[in-house]
């Protein structure tokens, strides 16, 4: 059926955490897979609380209130986060913009530091 072919080409956006296990003092990148084309910008939170944006057609990041200075927010979507602390166990969402400012998709990832 016509509903069976478009689940099957729709690929819903994904969080991988490089480690997967994360222990404190490490880095740990939050890699994204299949991102949405025609985007415009990306927002990384942590909690509720942005961390920053980043605008792909100018390549700017901008930081939010989640800022700590150990976050880079990539071109491609992903997040690292270095020398982590326990205190940066929590949920990270990534919310998707696209170049009409709708929101594309959201979605989120619990991580734990050991």
């Amino acid at each position: 059926s016509l509903l069976t072919c478009w689940l099957l080409t729709t690929a819903q956006v994904n969080i991988e955490s490089v480690p997967f296990n994360v222990v404190e003092g490490e880095n740990v990148l939050l890699l994204v897979h299949n991102l949405p084309e025609n985007l415009i910008a990306f927002a990384w939170y942590r909690g509720l609380r942005k961390i920053g944006v980043y605008i792909l057609n100018t390549e700017v990041s901008v930081t939010g209130p989640m800022y700590s200075g150990r976050e880079t927010v990539y071109s491609n979507g992903s997040l690292c986060i270095r020398n982590v602390t326990q205190k940066d166990t929590g949920f990270y969402t990534l919310r998707t913009v696209n170049t009409r400012g709708e929101t594309v998709s959201t979605t989120s990832l619990y991580l734990y530091v050991y």
